[in-house]
């Protein structure tokens, strides 16, 4: 259970730099008429917390929009901490 970012079609290799230096995982999907179907926006970023609710919808795919939301909303978007034997803190 972290933060982590999905894409449905493509997603721009700024917004793979900002998740890999983040360490927030990226999770690309192919996409698929289903998605279009479901109302999710081609290439668009979703944001989604440790809970698995969707915290962010941005349909530009730019990594300042997740840099905006982690300032706005006073959170760093990293993995929380696992301690040995313990769920993570959330």
């Amino acid at each position: 259970m972290t933060w982590q970012v999905h894409v449905y079609g493509l997603a721009s290799s700024e917004l793979a730099a900002w998740c890999a230096s983040h360490d927030v995982p990226l999770h690309v999907f192919d996409w698929r008429s289903e998605h279009e179907a479901a109302g999710l926006a081609r290439d668009a970023i979703y944001l989604l917390r440790p809970d698995s609710y969707v915290a962010l919808a941005d349909p530009s795919g730019a990594p300042t929009v997740l840099e905006r939301y982690g300032a706005e909303h006073r959170i760093t978007l990293r993995p929380y901490p696992v301690r040995a034997g313990r769920a993570p803190l959330i």
